[in-house]
């Protein structure tokens, strides 16, 4: 089964780990209204104001939604119901999870378990990325896998986020043409 990492800007080391090749997402950070991408393209957009992103999700070209920096994000219904309203799918990214120390990485955890909770009872499509800086930030499909399990997801549902779900993302930027 391949794996891709859609927020990867190491390519050849993810290509090394075992990783497909896959397009990687333009971030976009939301400081306003104005920032939500509207022209077409490979968007992963991320905001500390839930309202933007509930907006980008709504009106925006976003395919990827990184909630991790948003205020309460976890227990945000509004946020979950305007993914589920445009089909947006959630990025949730190792590199915050890994960078985090002590109680904040605590927390972190516990606040994407709880996240990724939702997601599955609800149907909402997430995948997990590295958000990779270098590439010492970028783990394997294994390790990836095993972190997201101690996200509270089950083998099959962590497998299924880095790989099916990164294939359905790709398939549907190639049929709009967006692939970068």
């Amino acid at each position: 089964m391949k794996c891709y990492d859609l927020s990867s800007c190491e390519k050849r080391a993810a290509a090394a780990l075992g990783y497909a090749p896959a397009p990687a997402a333009t971030s976009v950070v939301l400081r306003s209204r104005k920032d939500i991408p509207t022209q077409p393209g490979f968007f992963a957009v991320q905001s500390e104001n839930p309202d933007l992103l509930v907006e980008a999700c709504k009106r925006g070209t976003a395919t990827l939604v990184m909630p991790l920096d948003a205020r309460d994000y976890w227990r945000n219904n509004a946020l979950l119901q305007a993914a589920i309203d445009k089909n947006r799918v959630f990025e949730i990214p190792l590199r915050p999870l890994l960078h985090a120390h002590f109680v904040q990485r605590a927390k972190l955890l516990n606040q994407t378990r709880f996240f990724l909770k939702r997601c599955v009872k609800r149907g909402v499509a997430f995948v997990i990325t590295s958000r990779a800086e270098n590439e010492y930030d970028l783990k394997s499909p294994r390790e990836a896998i095993a972190t997201a399990q101690l996200l509270g997801l089950n083998f099959q549902q962590a497998q299924y986020a880095l790989s099916k779900q990164c294939e359905k993302v790709i398939e549907e930027l190639a049929e709009k043409g967006r692939t970068t």
